[in-house]
């Protein structure tokens, strides 16, 4: 990944259930999914499941380049009001007071102790994942059928059987409409469980080489999804490395619309667990701090 090895400063990217999450928990950098319709996008994504974001090496990165794509659009008609924020100039803030809920009890000790150490109360919590999953693979079915029914007709059989059958599926529109019910009453019962909590967190991916490669992704690939169901802003946050030298990570996710406060929790916690990084290789074409910040 370019900006784990210092080759560019930021990178954009889409998230519809870990693009961003995944390389950005394996390469040990920030990677950010903000509220769906925080970033405008076109040609728009009409089930909203599609969001922009981007990746950095630090979260005052993040917050610089999110100054800069945070804006309205018209000609997305799914784009959030430009809330003019100064991410840059809020991101540093005290944990003291905030209300961390810890996902299906899984937390570093370390993590632990500091957030405690920092005046932020946290509590335990279980959330269950596998309805959301079953709701956003009904949903991508009708995705699928779309750019599936767009390639001419003599090139459909030279698709994927899977990709072919995903298709035939989303012909049924009862399906399509009851998926997108449970989704909305899912956005609705945790913007009103998120009244209670600043963030919730949960581990990224902890790579154990011992163990098969479909095993290190299922816990993250659950929590992703939630959270594209959901609309949620999350963040990657690098907490290191481990034993084995591997990067490790959290993930936060915030309430609905509140990019700043999740950024701020992600940054309190990044200042007191550094990643190791190697030097920077821009060139004198490339996008630096200071041009971020002179067009923010």
């Amino acid at each position: 990944m370019a900006v784990a090895a210092g080759l560019v400063p930021i990178a954009l990217g889409t998230d519809f259930g870990g693009s961003i999450a995944f390389p950005s928990s394996f390469c040990g950098v920030v990677g950010m999914k903000p509220s769906t319709g925080r970033i405008p996008q076109y040609p728009v994504d009409v089930l909203e499941l599609v969001t922009v974001g981007c990746m950095a090496r630090s979260t005052v990165d993040i917050a610089m380049i999110m100054n800069i794509i945070a804006k309205s659009d018209i000609r997305d008609s799914t784009a959030l009001p430009c809330d003019h924020t100064k991410y840059n100039l809020m991101v540093d803030y005290s944990l003291r007071g905030k209300k961390i809920a810890c996902v299906n009890g899984q937390i570093s000790p370390e993590i632990f102790k500091y957030l405690l150490s920092q005046g932020a109360q946290v509590d335990f919590i279980s959330l269950d994942f596998a309805s959301a999953e079953k709701i956003l693979d009904k949903l991508s079915e009708t995705k699928v059928l779309h750019q599936w029914l767009s390639i001419p007709d003599q090139l459909k059989s030279l698709t994927s059987r899977v990709v072919q059958h995903r298709a035939i599926l989303a012909h049924n529109p009862e399906i399509t409409y009851s998926q997108l019910k449970k989704r909305h009453e899912l956005i609705a019962h945790m913007r009103k469980f998120m009244q209670s909590y600043d963030v919730l967190l949960a581990p990224a991916i902890t790579i154990d080489l011992n163990k098969p490669s479909s095993d290190l992704v299922d816990q993250l690939f659950l929590w992703v999804k939630f959270c594209c169901l959901t609309k949620q802003p999350t963040i990657i946050v690098p907490i290191g490395t481990g034993s084995n030298g591997m990067p490790q990570s959290i993930m936060l996710a915030g309430a609905m619309h509140d990019d700043i406060g999740m950024l701020q929790v992600a940054h309190a916690i990044e200042k007191q667990f550094p990643m190791p990084h190697p030097p920077l290789f821009y060139s004198k074409g490339s996008l630096c701090k200071n041009e971020i910040l002179n067009n923010a």
